[in-house]
C-alpha cells in the first residue's frame, strides 16, 4: 500500500552556503566507478576520467541519462568525502526526472549505493536499485545532507545513518528528504545508534515523501 505524508519538521535552506564559484562536472556512463569516487574523493592523488581532478565545494556533479552500474565485488559502492559537492542526475525536478540516470549494484543482497561522509550535499533527479543499502550517511559530524527526486527501490534499508557520540540536541535536521520516493524493500529510514548517542543528535526531516510496499518500519 501506497502511503504518501509530509514530515512536519522544519526544512534547512537547500541554498549553497559556500561563496566559491560553481562549475559543473560531467560525468557519463563510460565512466568506471573507480574514476567517479577518484573526483569525490578530495585526495588531489586521484583522478577521473581524461585527468578530471576533485570536484570542490560548490561544485555540481552532473550524472547524465543512463545506468552506472557496480561490479559484483567487495567494497564497491560511490563514496562522497567532499562537503559543499552536489550529486545530480539528468533532467529537471520531477517524478519523471529520477528514471533518467539509475545508481544500480551489483546484487541485492549486498553491499550499497552511496556512502557519505561528509556535510552540506545535495542529491537529486535519479534512483538507485538493486543493492542491500541504498545511502550510508556516515561522516564523523554530518549536516545539511539533502535528498529531492530521489527513487530508491527495494533496498532491505533505504536510507541509513549514524548518530553522533554527543549530548546535545539540536532542532534543525541533519538530513532533509523532499519530494523522495521509497519503494519497496525493508526499512525505509534506520539511524544506527552508536554508544553514547542520543536520538535528538542527528535525525531526519522534510516534505512529500512516499512509502511504497515496504516490509519493515516506515521510520
Amino acid at each position: 500500500m501506497k502511503k504518501t505524508f509530509i514530515i512536519v519538521f522544519a526544512v534547512m535552506t537547500l541554498i549553497g552556503v559556500y561563496s566559491v564559484v560553481a562549475e559543473d562536472i560531467d560525468v557519463d556512463t563510460t565512466w568506471t566507478w573507480q574514476e567517479i569516487n577518484a573526483i569525490l574523493d578530495g585526495d588531489a592523488n586521484t583522478v577521473g576520467k581524461d585527468e578530471q581532478t576533485d570536484a570542490q565545494a560548490g561544485d555540481t556533479v552532473n550524472f547524465a541519462a543512463g545506468t552506472y552500474e557496480l561490479p559484483f565485488q567487495r567494497d564497491t559502492w560511490f563514496k562522497l568525502k567532499i562537503d559543499g559537492v552536489n550529486i545530480k542526475g539528468d533532467g529537471e525536478d520531477s517524478g519523471q526526472a529520477w528514471d533518467n540516470t539509475i545508481f544500480r549494484g551489483a546484487d541485492p543482497a549486498i553491499e550499497l549505493i552511496w556512502e557519505i561522509r561528509s556535510s552540506d550535499n545535495t542529491f537529486s533527479n535519479f534512483r538507485t536499485e538493486n543493492s542491500k543499502l541504498g545511502f550510508l550517511i556516515n561522516g564523523a559530524d554530518y549536516n545539511n545532507i539533502n535528498f529531492q527526486w530521489v527513487k530508491s527501490i527495494d533496498h532491505m534499508q533505504h536510507y541509513i545513518w549514524r548518530e553522533q557520540n554527543d549530548d546535545s540536541q539540536t532542532t534543525i535536521p541533519s538530513i532533509n528528504v523532499q519530494n523522495t520516493y521509497v519503494q519497496g524493500g525493508g526499512v525505509g529510514f534506520h539511524f544506527i545508534e552508536d554508544l553514547g548517542a542520543t536520538v535528538n543528535t542527528k535525525y531526519v526531516g522534510g516534505a512529500h515523501l512516499t512509502l511504497d510496499g515496504i516490509s519493515g518500519l516506515g521510520i
